[in-house]
């Protein structure tokens, strides 16, 4: 079995980044993000910068509970808080693999 692996560095930097993005990058998510509708699951690296476009997004809602209940059986996971540099709060995640029932 591998080795875990826990170091933050890169949703630190990602945090970085975001908190740093300029009227042209904010209006590039807006516009791609345009029109969504429907539950969301993000599922990647970073600070949430896409959040307040979805509309109706909770970071604190039980993510696990949110994929069973789209249809998926979680196989393993584990569940974690990322805490970044930027203004962006704590929330929770979970890194798992999960199968469609």
């Amino acid at each position: 079995m591998a080795a875990e692996v826990d170091h933050p560095l890169f949703a630190r930097f990602a945090a970085f980044i975001a908190s740093s993005e300029g009227p042209v990058e904010v209006d590039r998510r807006r516009v791609t993000l345009a029109g969504m509708s429907g539950r969301v699951i993000a599922i990647g690296s970073g600070s949430g910068p896409n959040f307040c476009h979805f509309g109706g997004c909770r970071a604190d809602r039980d993510t696990g509970r949110a994929i069973e209940g789209a249809g998926f059986r979680i196989e393993r996971n584990r569940r974690f808080l990322i805490r970044s540099l930027s203004e962006v709060p704590a929330a929770p995640r979970i890194l798992g693999v999960a199968l469609r029932v």
